[in-house]
């Protein structure tokens, strides 16, 4: 946690000087390319951008942790009110990506390391290693383009609230959420996997065998509550 604080600063002060190396003006971006030197320099002592560097960086850090963000150079509204705008629907796809993923991943590996090196394995590593592979954003595109262009889905360009209605927001939010869970459900496979065939090697998996129990049971009371402790913690993460 304390390293987070400079670790922060650190980031801001790249990102602040990397802004600066750019060239062009930000008046220039809210005027147009054919704005006058005079209005140019107008809006620039508006935003302070004619005071040095150092004091516009301690400003710009105040104003981050105060949260006065400025407008859009878009919108032309405030950025607080876009990002308020924002975090429900990306909290939700963050909840539908986490849910798809636990539901589908952890079954999967589990079949992965019961059936260790047969084809089901084969085939189950290689596609948790192709959901690893592929970008996100790649398969959000090719989802659209089978479910729009193959399928003739027509999706709805409103965001509709879960709690406004809910059958409505799930059809909206699973197709972005499978996408974004095909590469998480790739590492949780995989951690699912190596994490209970370890466990099973034990020798505490050896003597409920030797007790007599059955598969089934060693499985599910005594191996896989054990292996679950670094797939919590990958998930969390």
């Amino acid at each position: 946690m304390l390293l987070f604080i400079p670790t922060l600063v650190g980031a801001a002060v790249l990102i602040f000087l990397a802004m600066h190396l750019i060239p062009g003006s930000v008046a220039y971006a809210i005027l147009g390319e054919d704005a006058s030197p005079e209005n140019v320099l107008i809006v620039e002592k508006q935003l302070g951008l004619d005071k040095p560097q150092y004091i516009q960086f301690v400003t710009w850090m105040r104003q981050m942790v105060t949260w006065d963000l400025g407008d859009s150079l878009l919108q032309r509204v405030p950025v607080t009110d876009l990002i308020r705008e924002a975090i429900p629907i990306s909290v939700t796809l963050a909840i539908y990506s986490m849910v798809l993923t636990l539901i589908l991943a952890i079954p999967i590996g589990i079949l992965a390391a019961v059936r260790q090196d047969t084809w089901v394995d084969y085939v189950l590593r290689a596609g948790s290693i192709t959901g690893l592979a592929l970008p996100t954003f790649w398969t959000g595109i090719i989802i659209l383009f089978v479910l729009i262009r193959l399928l003739g889905w027509s999706p709805s360009l409103d965001y509709v609230g879960f709690f406004d209605n809910p059958w409505r927001n799930f059809l909206q939010m699973i197709w972005p959420a499978l996408a974004v869970s095909s590469y998480l459900i790739g590492v949780i496979v995989r951690m699912t996997r190596s994490a209970l065939l370890e466990v099973l090697r034990e020798d505490y998996v050896r003597t409920a065998r030797a007790k007599g129990l059955a598969e089934r049971v060693v499985l599910v009371r005594h191996a896989l509550a054990n292996a679950m402790l670094p797939v919590v913690t990958i998930a969390g993460i």
